[in-house]
């Protein structure tokens, strides 16, 4: 892999990461050169200068950078989840009844030959993107006595995607789609999926999956609204 990052996004989170270990401040001190670039970058009222980018990857850079201090060390937090990565997209094909040789298979060529293998080995937030909504969706999916579980972890994994990018909010859809508790069989049209989602919306399993999932997004929500306030003044200013 490159000994620095490949895209001036990561290095900008990077710088964050840096800050918050050898500073203890998520404040970007001594940097006005860079307002060249201000779509990175904001002022406020008081001079602190912080990125305008979401935290999430800066916070999970920041013990890697601990480790030597140097860039590479950051650089690496995508290809040490690669192995997330093949997990998640075999798992999904297992729950699509696949055997477990050929969604292994399968997924190893979804790694390796697809474009998710540049993001892999990226500094891009691209395959964290990927990691995240896979996860949801495959939590989302789980049923039976765990389902109440699964649902605040995947509420957690969705609100750690909005802390990421938030165009992430495109895969809201899909989430609202598959929280209620519902199994739909292979060969299910979209008008029988359609009415089967709108009678488990009245059932109590479903809201008590809604209560998890939203228990478990509310630290990240949480997070996401005061950085929001920290950096800009307002809780729903998203740097945009």
């Amino acid at each position: 892999f490159p000994a620095s990052f490949d895209t001036p996004d990561a290095h900008v989170r990077q710088t964050v990461a840096r800050a918050l270990v050898e500073e203890g401040s998520l404040a970007l001190p001594g940097i006005e050169e860079r307002f060249d670039f201000p779509v990175w970058y904001r002022a406020t009222d008081e001079g602190d200068i912080y990125c305008n980018y979401p935290l999430l990857q800066s916070l999970l850079m920041a013990p890697l950078l601990m480790v030597d201090g140097t860039e590479r060390s950051a650089y690496l937090l995508c290809p040490l989840l690669a192995p997330v990565g093949l997990w998640l997209f075999a798992s999904l094909l297992l729950y699509a009844g696949y055997s477990g040789r050929r969604s292994y298979l399968t997924a190893l060529v979804i790694m390796t030959s697809t474009l998710v293998a540049p993001y892999a080995t990226s500094s891009h937030d691209n395959f964290l993107w990927i990691l995240l909504i896979l996860g949801t969706v495959r939590l989302l999916l789980v049923r039976g006595p765990p389902q109440i579980w699964a649902a605040a972890g995947a509420g957690a994994l969705a609100g750690a995607l909005l802390n990421l990018k938030m165009s992430a909010l495109v895969a809201a859809p899909a989430f609202a789609f598959l929280l209620p508790s519902l199994t739909l069989t292979k060969g299910t049209g979209l008008s029988e999926a359609t009415r089967s989602w709108l009678r488990a919306l009245r059932t109590r399993q479903t809201w008590s999956r809604l209560g998890a999932f939203s228990l478990g997004a509310l630290p990240f929500l949480t997070l996401f609204a005061w950085y929001n306030h920290l950096r800009f003044g307002r809780l729903f200013d998203f740097g945009v």
